[in-house]
């Protein structure tokens, strides 16, 4: 690795893809801060000083990431996801319990989550399978070694209980057997299996109560009035007060009166609804718009298999999560804890959708072989 970064490195740098990222980071900040004044000011300036060190954190691996040619990541997929393994197999015995689920590990002043890092070893993993595979992902022989890849973390996962980050691996899986040339039948098969999976799960009991809840109240929010259905209900209530231009910065009342549950975290886009009103709610939408675009641009761009692959498991966890958060935020989607990129309080998705956008620049940088 040379020290010096080629200068026409630094002119392939999607300075759009990271403009949308910074516009959306900047919305956040004020609007974490508006969270939680409902507590203190200390509080709130607290999550937000909190917010801006991950932020700065995030960009530092974002940049490091760029330091190594993504190609060569390849030859690191087995160490990188091993880790990644070891690390959920170390959560499940010494993490710490939150929300029902035992994700967390506990590391000083911080709070980490393994499962958010795992994806992006489970996206290396599977790049590399597809790229060097001898036959397309619609042979038997490479779909049963890719689901061997995603056994692991996934199971582990499931273990916690983790369904919402779960699924995030199973759509990950799912688009990348298909970029890869699993036939349309193969994967209407695993998704019908995913669901008699589910199904057996819930008749068997052992899914938790909570987790049977955020499914139920999503067709009737009188379902669980103290619990999921009443977290649904503030939602709604606080999205439809919003209107058309919302009620203003630190005026949402079903925020600062603190009626809206985990608003800094999972409800954070009801936040921006309630403040900022349908015009909000849309210029969010748009930026993030903006952000998968460019993503998609640098996925068709690329210069090989394994680039391509990449990038589009980093689009697909980043619009995944959008898609259901917000839909989790309106009533459209059941309840999944997901945390709307770049947006939502909290260090470990974070730092892991400011990689993830570093892969992107990554592979869009060095499409046409340049190297440090």
């Amino acid at each position: 690795m040379r020290e010096v970064i080629d200068h026409r490195l630094v002119r392939r740098i999607d300075w759009r893809l990271l403009a949308f990222v910074a516009a959306i980071l900047a919305i956040s900040w004020p609007t974490i801060y508006s969270a939680m004044l409902g507590f203190d000011s200390t509080a709130a300036w607290h999550y937000a000083q909190r917010q801006l060190l991950y932020a700065a954190i995030g960009a530092v691996f974002m940049v490091l990431v760029n330091t190594i040619d993504h190609h060569q990541l390849a030859g690191l997929s087995r160490p990188i996801y091993w880790a990644s393994v070891l690390f959920l197999v170390v959560v499940l015995v010494v993490g710490r319990e939150v929300n029902g689920a035992k994700s967390w590990l506990g590391v000083g002043m911080f709070r980490l989550q393994p499962s958010e890092f795992a994806k992006i070893a489970v996206i290396i993993a599977l790049a590399r399978l597809f790229s060097e595979a001898e036959t397309d992902a619609g042979e038997w022989r490479t779909l049963f070694q890719s689901a061997a890849v995603l056994a692991a973390p996934l199971l582990l996962i499931l273990a916690q209980p983790d369904l919402g980050t779960s699924l995030t691996f199973i759509a990950v899986w799912l688009v990348l057997l298909w970029w890869a040339g699993a036939r349309w039948w193969q994967l209407a098969l695993i998704v019908m299996l995913g669901l008699a999976a589910f199904a057996l799960m819930w008749k068997l009991d052992i899914l938790a109560d909570y987790q049977k809840s955020r499914i139920t109240v999503l067709f009737d929010p009188g379902a669980d009035p103290r619990g999921q259905g009443y977290n649904l209900r503030q939602s709604l209530i606080a999205v439809g007060s919003g209107g058309w231009s919302g009620q203003g910065w630190l005026q949402g009342t079903q925020t600062h009166l603190r009626f809206l549950p985990e608003r800094h975290t999972d409800f954070i886009f009801a936040v921006l609804c309630e403040e900022w009103g349908f015009v909000g709610a849309i210029t969010l939408l748009l930026l993030y718009l903006g952000l998968v675009w460019r993503g998609l641009l640098i996925v068709l761009r690329a210069d090989s298999s394994f680039g391509r692959l990449v990038a589009l498991g980093c689009v697909t966890v980043i619009l995944l999560h959008v898609l259901l958060n917000v839909g989790m935020v309106i009533g459209l989607l059941p309840i999944t804890g997901l945390p709307l990129p770049f947006f939502s309080y909290g260090g470990s998705n974070l730092l892991t959708s400011l990689v993830l956008v570093g892969l992107l620049l990554n592979v869009g940088m060095r499409r046409g072989g340049i190297n440090f």
